[in-house]
């Protein structure tokens, strides 16, 4: 579970959905869960696609 909030937190603020599987997996040092984090970056990247954007700043 560690493995995918940290797949998922990495791929929305990085942006970056590859590097941030890499990373996460060369980080935990364990391929086994490599399935795991690329299904939550991807989810991760989708659900931030669909989501609206925060409000406009006034100026």
């Amino acid at each position: 579970m560690v493995a995918a909030g940290l797949a998922a937190a990495t791929a929305v603020v990085l942006r970056m959905p590859v590097s941030s599987a890499v990373l996460v997996t060369a980080l935990l040092g364990n391929t086994a869960v490599t399935p795991l984090v690329i299904m939550a970056v991807v989810a991760a990247m989708i659900t931030t696609e669909l989501l609206p954007g925060g409000p406009r700043p006034a100026g």
